[in-house]
């Protein structure tokens, strides 16, 4: 299964700080809900990323990077196998972008280990 086969939506989006686990400081970020479609299926995810400690003051404020990382983040787990189940929780930490990154999007690999339920 490709990701092209499914549609992504940013359904709800907000900007905070968050507290991770094992981490004593809060960190900002911003958590959305992200829908996944792919025909009569559609299921809605929560991807919480938190901004990298490097993370600077234009890549901050560039909130179409960083949904784009969110979305990119899903399609590269379908990519690699992931069935998209309703309710799942993920984690990502949104770093600058690569130089080597796709100049369409310029997501790197953002990822951290997923989420528990």
């Amino acid at each position: 299964m490709t990701s092209t086969d499914w549609r992504f939506s940013i359904v709800d989006a907000f900007h905070a700080h968050f507290y991770i686990e094992d981490d004593p400081e809060s960190r900002p970020g911003v958590e959305w809900v992200i829908e996944i479609a792919r025909g009569p299926a559609c299921v809605k995810v929560l991807v919480r990323g938190v901004f990298a400690d490097d993370l600077g003051p234009k890549t901050r404020a560039d909130h179409r990077y960083q949904a784009q990382t969110g979305i990119g983040f899903l399609a590269d787990m379908i990519e690699d196998g992931w069935h998209p189940r309703e309710g799942e929780q993920f984690l990502i930490e949104i770093h600058e972008p690569d130089e080597d990154a796709s100049p369409e999007t310029g997501i790197p690999g953002n990822k951290l280990p997923r989420v528990a339920k």
